[in-house]
């Protein structure tokens, strides 16, 4: 057979191949580019050793039966330090001194006692202007906790201090971590 005018049929299958080719990128770009986000929020949100800081923190309370005076009305207790945290009426003697050398070492700069479904609290932050900044940033990125395994009626949230000092020009800087989890803080 004889080959008559194929440049058009080239010029289809080529606009063909592009439209497949730039589909497939468009896919990769739109499944990837969330995670990447995750990856950076989870960078300072969660991060595995500040979970882990929050654990030894639940432990302390729960070890010592520390409860506090939350309810659904009154969500949330916010500490804006270690000090005050401390502090508080529901502990005693050394406990507090206990405390305090707890939270010094663990570097906690902020902590929230909250009711374990947090819808109510992240309204009752919004509304409240003692929660720095960051915390509430962190508090509003936190799913809807509702339910859990283990009927626990309380949250912890905790806010980290640490200090990275780089050889670079930009020296020493803070930088804050966040970590959340639930434990029985009241009756």
């Amino acid at each position: 057979m004889k080959k008559i005018n194929n440049k058009g049929f080239a010029l289809v299958e080529t606009l063909i191949v592009s439209v497949f080719v730039l589909g497939i990128f468009t896919l990769i770009y739109t499944n990837f580019y969330p995670l990447i986000g995750e990856y950076e929020k989870r960078e300072n949100y969660d991060a595995i050793e500040s979970v882990y800081k929050t654990n030894v923190i639940k432990r302390f309370i729960e070890y010592n039966n520390i409860k506090f005076n939350i309810t659904t009305t009154n969500p949330v207790i916010i500490f804006q330090s270690s000090e005050s945290f401390c502090n508080s009426s529901s502990m005693v003697g050394s406990q507090k001194t206990n405390c305090q050398l707890l939270m010094n070492k663990l570097r906690v700069s902020e902590i929230l006692v909250a009711t374990y479904d947090i819808t109510n609290v992240k309204y009752k932050i919004d509304n409240n202007n003692n929660c720095s900044e960051g915390m509430e940033s962190y508090v509003k990125s936190l799913p809807n906790y509702k339910n859990n395994l283990y009927n626990i009626k309380g949250r912890i949230i905790v806010k980290y201090k640490e200090t990275v000092d780089e050889e670079s020009s930009e020296g020493k800087y803070d930088v804050y971590k966040y970590a959340t989890l639930g434990v029985d803080l009241y009756d």
